[in-house]
């Protein structure tokens, strides 16, 4: 089940050769990313203060092709948790037909920006995620860690 989504309606910008543009399909999945992480008050290098993440694999499988003016919506999920990485799952889906477009991976590795080395996931990402239930407690210490 997603724990985010967001809605695009693709323009001529995001089109090449009559169809959606690879360059263009990964801009789309880091702007939701990026959504999602700035509804929650942080951003790539800031999950709480000092951590952040690097993208440490990347792959997509396209499986329909999409046009200008095309409603998009991507789904976002998460999977494959370990000690100091996980990957979100993006599948791209053609709206009002629920045709999927393409599905997306993205290895999150953190990392302690101070350290200069990888770290464990934050607390606070995988509350947010879904991952771990949160708790009053938790969530009232993630106000007082916001980047934003």
């Amino acid at each position: 089940m997603p724990f985010f989504f967001i809605n695009f309606t693709l323009n001529k910008n995001q089109i090449e050769g009559g169809r959606l543009e690879h360059i263009a399909l990964l801009s789309l999945l880091k702007e939701t990313r990026l959504v999602f992480l700035k509804n929650h008050h942080m951003s790539e290098d800031c999950i709480v203060p000092g951590i952040g993440f690097v993208i440490g694999e990347l792959s997509v499988r396209y499986v329909a092709a999409a046009y200008e003016g095309d409603n998009i919506k991507i789904l976002l999920n998460i999977s494959g948790v370990s000690d100091k990485r996980c990957t979100l799952l993006y599948q791209v889906i053609k709206e009002p037909r629920n045709e999927l477009i393409a599905a997306a991976k993205t290895t999150l590795v953190f990392f302690d920006i101070t350290a200069n080395k990888s770290t464990k996931i934050p607390t606070k990402f995988l509350e947010i995620t879904g991952v771990i239930q949160s708790n009053q407690e938790a969530v009232e210490n993630s106000k007082s860690m916001s980047c934003l």
